[in-house]
């Protein structure tokens, strides 16, 4: 995964580098309602409505929600935890 430590950033090849570069900015992406409904494939209502109610893990630029993609992933890895059905 990505590491801050410029130090490994230099030790690391150059193709190392790019992908954890891109790794960095697949972390770092701000997505809209609609493109969670995408990702999500659930309605934008459905979207709106769970950042309104803090379901999802949202802050608003204006009257327009945002949401991190990793904060959304990590939300999505801590429900698959909670509700894995007994082995």
């Amino acid at each position: 995964m990505y590491n801050s430590d410029a130090s490994y950033l230099l030790a690391t090849s150059e193709a190392d580098r790019d992908v954890l570069m891109e790794q960095k900015a697949m972390t770092d992406e701000i997505m809209t309602v609609q493109e969670v409904a995408d990702y999500l494939r659930i309605s934008r209502t459905t979207a709106w409505r769970w950042c309104n109610e803090g379901r999802l893990p949202a802050f608003r630029i204006g009257r327009e929600w945002r949401i991190k993609r990793a904060a959304l992933e990590e939300t999505i890895a801590q429900s698959g935890a909670e509700h894995r059905c007994p082995a």
